[in-house]
């Protein structure tokens, strides 16, 4: 490796066998409409013998709990469980090097510690390499070598670096209630994600909520914010007896900023009747 007057050169002695990446966004590694497509997806790419496509894709379910119906459409997943299921796609194909782009950012702590001990022992097996590149600090107790990456740098720095804790204020309390009774929302009609939630949340400023991945925090998001209104059961929202304005921030950033083109945004006037189809051409 060479840092020379503030830049550098990566170069790799031997290339390797098979390289795969994990990305950021893991949207933009899912290719098949099915979940069984999915996970025979990468497999088919290697293996032309139908039989062990098959070996491998039974292997990746057993590892993969969430995966209860293999005609479901890989977008019915959590943000966490799409990475999960990228992290198994990628590693059954047994590449020599993976290179995970911040592939680990929507699991959650214990979720995290899981894949990475896998990870590890999928090096420890094969003699494979990985780079992951992270934005969070906290994940430098992971890495047997740590190095950091400026815009005119890249130096190996001290795992042991403090990592900086967030200051505790006391606040007066809120006045935003949160009631739900006897919540319940079903994926399509068919799949339960929340089951009879029950919870009362009263004089609060601000609040909260955790859990594993797929296990619904989307989904009560949507409700919130009432993007998802069609649920069974009551829920409320009020601060100081009104209904606020909410802003929604979803977990995939891209999805925020609305159409690419001109022509995508023709096409979203036209199908929320803002525009007549006949006055297009004289739009543009």
């Amino acid at each position: 490796m060479d840092t020379d007057a503030g830049n550098f050169d990566l170069k790799i002695h031997e290339k390797p066998t098979r390289t795969i990446p994990v990305f950021q966004n893991p949207e933009n590694q899912i290719v098949s409409s099915t979940l069984d497509g999915e996970l025979a997806f990468s497999a088919e790419c290697v293996f032309s013998d139908p039989s062990q496509v098959a070996y491998l894709v039974d292997g990746i379910k057993d590892k993969l709990n969430f995966i209860d119906d293999g005609t479901r459409h890989p977008v019915t997943l959590s943000g966490g469980e799409k990475e999960l299921l990228n992290l198994a796609t990628a590693l059954s194909v047994k590449p020599g090097l993976i290179v995970i782009d911040d592939g680990l950012s929507f699991l959650n702590s214990k979720a995290k510690k899981t894949q990475v001990q896998r990870l590890s022992k999928y090096m420890k097996d094969t003699g494979s390499i990985i780079l992951w590149f992270t934005s969070d600090i906290s994940d430098l107790i992971f890495g047997d070598t740590v190095w950091e990456l400026t815009l005119n740098s890249f130096t190996e720095i001290n795992k042991s670096i403090p990592i900086q804790k967030y200051q505790h204020n006391n606040h007066p309390a809120g006045k935003l209630h949160l009631i739900a009774d006897h919540l319940t929302y079903f994926y399509d009609h068919k799949r339960i994600i929340i089951n009879d939630l029950s919870i009362e949340i009263l004089e609060t400023r601000c609040f909260g909520i955790i859990g594993a991945n797929g296990s619904g925090k989307t989904t009560i998001a949507g409700i919130i914010s009432g993007i998802l209104p069609e649920y069974l059961g009551e829920f409320q929202l009020d601060i100081d007896g009104e209904s606020p304005t909410i802003g929604y921030l979803n977990q995939f950033p891209e999805k925020m900023l609305g159409t690419v083109t001109l022509g995508e945004f023709l096409l979203d006037l036209q199908h929320f009747g803002k525009l007549n189809p006949l006055v297009v051409n004289q739009a543009l």
